[in-house]
């Protein structure tokens, strides 16, 4: 038992005005007029997201080569430290969407098309559903792409991993990340 002051209470930092929290509290709620995002707006996105986390595995790799090269002496990485750095390079990619889909709805990609990630409630997934997302899509994409296919054939744009954890790729306006209207997406 503690007999001395009392530790004051954290202060809250002040927002901004017209600062969103990264996850919506509020859920979106879809109409006739919600604009989905189609093949392209979502290839693209996953384009950059690639680039992003093969970026960021490169700069990992080489930093860690030098400092292994440097502190040891021999730059050589033995079958340990290979399947150590694909075990990271996986663990690394998982994280990324992961943490994207389930933070704000977003990954770089997806903000950068003007496209949001949402369950059927409207909220961002969970971190479950958004690992069985990152799955469902492996899946889906095993035979021949037909699990992303198929989203040119569904009135929401779902493919095989959206009808499985049960979401949909949206257009966000840009100014306050509201969704879209059809005639005015990103």
């Amino acid at each position: 038992m503690s007999t001395g002051p009392r530790a004051a209470p954290a202060r809250r930092r002040p927002t901004r005005p017209g600062a969103r929290p990264l996850r919506p509290t509020a859920p979106v709620r879809f109409d006739a007029s919600t604009a989905y995002a189609g093949l392209v707006t979502r290839a693209l996105a996953f384009l950059l997201d690639a680039l992003v986390v093969n970026l960021v595995a490169v700069l990992t790799t080489g930093a860690v080569g030098l400092a292994v090269s440097v502190l040891a002496g021999d730059p050589s990485i033995g079958g340990t430290g290979a399947v150590a750095g694909a075990l990271a390079f996986a663990l690394w990619s998982a994280g990324y969407f992961v943490a994207g889909w389930s933070i704000g709805g977003q990954t770089i990609g997806a903000a950068v098309m003007g496209i949001r990630v949402l369950g059927a409630d409207g909220r961002p997934l969970r971190p479950c559903r958004a690992l069985v997302r990152l799955f469902a899509i492996s899946i889906g994409a095993i035979p021949l792409l037909a699990g992303i296919w198929i989203l040119l054939w569904d009135r929401r744009r779902r493919a095989f991993h959206d009808r499985v954890v049960r979401s949909v790729v949206v257009h966000v306006a840009a100014d306050d990340g509201a969704l879209a209207p059809i005639g005015r997406a990103n």
